[in-house]
């Protein structure tokens, strides 16, 4: 049995858009720099994480982090109930959502859905495009049951979509207007159905009006409303979108990315860092290497962290977000957030 005093410890920090409270340090101010977030364990707050962080959803303006113990907790706004709990203000740390048996999560612009082990799958907050998959009739809700899903896999929202892997293929809901939901003719899919895309799907990713799909033959093609073309075929191991960009990992730890660069939201070509992990935002993305966790893209609040320049928005090279010596066990970024998780 291990010892207590040697159990892993770990914080989460985080920088970016902070608005509605949706870092969790308990104020409202947008940060360029990674601060701790709290949680509040049964009334008092801690600077630790109860368990080990494996997913960090971002919402518009509120966030989920999922634990290893099948603990989910959540700040931010929850004018909707987004949060997973009772609607009402703005939670400025991170609080329990009930039930301790969930094997996933995904948040959108307005709207959280939750996984349990068992395919039982909770939506809570607001849609008005059907992001709840509740049907026309239901816009918004606190949490509560919505379908079960047999072989699942995993689930992943962006503005106003969601999409879920299966071991049969994939079930989604939401704004199909653009295509991003396959072929149908719904221009909003008011609850779950079974996707046609036509390609047999090995990993997907979601923009803000568009789905990629990473298929068998190692092509990923693109559905929806996107100017990205033309996506050579190579080998693939991970697929992450923006919400204008596509962004491929290969075997070969190198990154490739297409699409919009308004914002310097592509990889910096010129980057000799070897890619560990990454994680893709809204319109900026995180990598690591050798425990260095840096940043690119659209900084406009502060989630790329700072620069030489004061007035610097976009980063097209990779800046340093996170040189510290505790060990670098998971990254996220959200909607114009970032977030590290380290171990103590």
């Amino acid at each position: 049995m291990t010892d207590e005093s040697e159990a892993e410890m770990y914080q989460l920090l985080a920088c970016g858009s902070n608005g509605n409270y949706q870092l969790g340090i308990n104020n409202d101010e947008d940060q360029n720099s990674l601060k701790v977030a709290l949680f509040d364990i049964d009334g008092t707050m801690s600077s630790e994480v109860p368990g080990k962080p494996m997913k960090i959803a971002g919402g518009g303006n509120h966030t989920m982090v999922i634990l290893d113990i099948g603990e989910v907790f959540s700040c931010g706004s929850n004018e909707f109930g987004q949060c997973g709990l009772p609607r009402g203000e703005s939670l400025g740390v991170f609080h329990k959502v009930p039930g301790n048996d969930w094997l996933d999560i995904s948040c959108g612009w307005e709207f959280s859905i939750l996984v349990k082990r068992s395919g039982e799958v909770y939506v809570c907050g607001r849609g008005l495009k059907g992001e709840l998959g509740l049907g026309k009739e239901t816009l918004e809700s606190e949490l509560t049951y919505s379908t079960t899903v047999d072989g699942f896999k995993e689930i992943k929202s962006c503005m106003q979509h969601t999409i879920i892997q299966t071991t049969n293929g994939l079930v989604g809901w939401g704004n199909s207007r653009k295509g991003q939901l396959g072929e149908t003719e719904d221009k909003i899919m008011w609850t779950p159905k079974t996707l046609r895309f036509g390609v047999v799907c090995k990993d997907f990713s979601l923009g803000r009006e568009f789905t990629a799909i990473q298929t068998d033959t190692n092509r990923v093609k693109i559905f929806g409303k996107s100017s990205i073309k033309n996506i050579p075929e190579s080998t693939v191991a991970r697929v992450a979108a923006m919400w204008s960009s596509v962004h491929i990992l290969l075997e070969t730890n190198v990154l490739q990315s297409f699409g919009n660069n308004s914002h310097d939201q592509l990889f910096p070509n010129n980057s000799s860092v070897a890619v560990e992990e990454y994680a893709i935002g809204s319109e900026h993305g995180l990598v690591t290497s050798d425990n260095i966790v840096y940043a690119w893209g659209w900084s406009e609040h502060g989630n790329c962290g700072t620069s030489n320049a004061s007035d610097k928005v976009t980063f097209d090279y990779l800046n340093k977000l996170y040189t510290g010596s505790a060990k670098v066990v998971l990254i996220g970024a959200g909607c114009a957030t970032s977030w590290v998780v380290v171990e103590k």
